[in-house]
């Protein structure tokens, strides 16, 4: 059956906007089995309503992309709403800093193909955990996948599932390799044994080798990491096209602390 035009006294108004519908219906033999009518206006607003419901779906599904990420990155709860924007750069290093992390992060789709590290280093207390999980937050909402990791409980949990088995500890270590950005902090800490070593060595070079990025956080300078992490570790981390940057003013916990 053909779909045809009705003729002009079967037409209708639109209730709704008051306009002239158009109909269309099927015609068996000399008579017309069904008319159905449609106002432009009425098709335009549902299928804006259409694409607003499906819009909405997509932007569910996105946030709660992100709160999966949020949830597997584990930034501390301290550090949660850290942003660019409420890091406090009063000093031309603050700022300095601000402005190198800030740019790592706009330059991540890049950074992320060609694997470029980003060191923090410097004194306690200067806003290096600040800025990493600003970082964090930042290329989360670009639904990144983010890993942020304190060192000395990293090592104590691939330690300690290796004894259920090596499998386990291969399947952590893989998903930390997996990753876009993994953030290592406090790294240098309480690293003073062989197997610390191998397995911070592992970890970086999986990356390495995988061309993915890694933030080093540490209270520690350039030279006493290498003392630390060992030559190996270091060599990776400042590969060609990485960036360092050293925190070197004074601690600012104590500025809004209240004496009695």
């Amino acid at each position: 059956m053909d779909t045809v035009t009705t003729p002009a006294a079967m037409r209708k108004i639109c209730e709704r906007h008051g306009i002239e519908m158009e109909a269309k219906g099927w015609m068996v033999g000399t008579k017309y089995e069904q008319v159905h009518h449609s106002c432009h206006k009425c098709t335009a607003e549902r299928e804006l309503k259409r694409q607003q419901l499906e819009e909405a779906r997509i932007e569910h599904e996105r946030i709660e992309r992100i709160g999966r990420n949020r949830d597997t990155c584990a930034i501390p709860l301290r550090f949660a709403q850290s942003t660019f924007g409420n890091y406090d750069a009063i000093s031309p290093g603050e700022r300095r800093v601000l402005a190198a992390v800030r740019e790592y992060a706009v330059r991540f789709d890049d950074i992320r193909r060609q694997g470029a590290n980003l060191t923090l280093c410097g004194k306690p207390g200067t806003g290096k955990t600040h800025l990493a999980a600003a970082l964090a937050n930042e290329l989360l909402e670009r639904e990144f996948s983010v890993a942020y990791r304190v060192m000395p409980a990293l090592l104590r949990e691939l330690k300690d599932v290796a004894f259920g088995s090596r499998g386990a500890q291969a399947a952590l270590m893989e998903r930390y390799r997996r990753v876009d950005l993994l953030i290592l902090d406090e790294i240098g800490l309480r690293m003073g044994t062989e197997v610390d070593g191998a397995l911070t060595f592992e970890i970086v070079d999986a990356r390495y080798e995988a061309c993915k990025p890694t933030v080093a956080v540490s209270n520690l300078d350039g030279a006493a990491l290498g003392s630390v992490l060992g030559e190996r570790v270091v060599d990776r981390l400042l590969e060609k096209g990485s960036v360092v940057a050293v925190f070197d003013w004074a601690s600012r916990r104590r500025i809004h602390t209240t004496q009695l």
